[in-house]
């Protein structure tokens, strides 16, 4: 994954246009990624598990 539109998405201020283009170029990124994941690999990647914990 490139970390680079992250780290500019995190610089930008909230009122800034570009960064709802920077999020969805990030997460339109993620999910090539894991389209093109093999078969194989997806069967055999372990799941994580999640406990569940009281708020704070």
């Amino acid at each position: 994954m490139d970390n680079k539109i992250f780290k500019g998405f995190q610089k930008m201020s909230h009122e800034n246009e570009m960064r709802s283009i920077l999020l969805i170029r990030g997460v339109k990124g993620i999910l090539e990624e894991k389209k093109a994941e093999s078969l194989l690999k997806k069967t055999f990647q372990k799941k994580k598990h999640i406990e569940l914990k009281a708020w704070k």
